[in-house]
C-alpha cells in the first residue's frame, strides 16, 4: 500500500515529505476520459481538486513537481489526449519542471505537450502561485475565466 505523509515541522534532510509512492503513483489517472481534448497535469492533489471542481475532469496529479512519470504512462496519455497541458506553480521551480516535463512528452509527441503557469505577476505581487491560492484571493469564476482566456475550455 502506498503512503504519503506531510510532516510540517521536519527539519530533517528528506523534508517535510515521506513516501513510499513512485512517479507512476498518479493521482486521479483511473478516472480520466479514454479518449480526450485536453489533460491537465497537475503537482498536488489539491490544485488537482481544483481544476475537477471547475469542471476540467482530465486532470491528474503527481506526487510532485521533479516526477517524471514511465515511457508506458506517457506514451498512454499522449495517445489518449489531444493536448496536455504540465500546469505547476509560477515560481522559478514549478517553472523548470513544468518546461522539462512538456519536453520529456513531446520527445514521444512533439508539439502535443505545453507548459502552463499563472501569470509570474501574481506570484511577485499577491504571491499567489498555485490555483488554490489563487481561488482563495481571487474566487473561481476568475480562474476559470483566466484558463478560459488561454483556450484550456473543460471536456464537454
Amino acid at each position: 500500500e502506498r503512503v504519503k505523509s506531510y510532516r510540517p515541522w521536519s527539519n530533517t534532510p528528506d523534508g517535510k515529505w515521506c513516501t513510499n509512492c513512485s512517479s507512476d503513483d498518479i493521482g486521479n489517472y483511473i478516472n480520466i476520459s479514454d479518449m480526450g481534448t485536453t489533460l491537465f497535469i497537475k503537482k498536488s492533489y489539491k490544485d488537482c481538486r481544483i481544476m475537477r471542481n471547475l469542471g476540467f475532469t482530465d486532470s491528474i496529479w503527481l506526487q510532485n513537481e521533479g516526477c517524471i512519470p514511465s515511457e508506458k504512462i506517457i506514451i498512454d496519455l499522449v495517445r489518449r489526449f489531444n493536448r496536455i497541458i504540465i500546469f505547476f506553480d509560477n515560481d522559478i521551480v514549478g517553472q523548470k519542471q513544468a518546461l522539462k516535463l512538456a519536453s520529456i512528452f513531446n520527445e514521444y509527441f512533439p508539439d502535443k505537450t505545453e507548459a502552463f503557469w499563472l501569470p509570474e505577476k501574481l506570484n511577485r505581487d499577491l504571491n499567489i502561485k498555485d490555483p488554490g491560492e489563487f481561488v482563495a484571493k481571487k474566487g473561481d469564476k476568475e480562474l476559470k475565466a483566466l484558463l478560459k482566456k488561454k483556450g484550456y475550455l473543460p471536456n464537454s
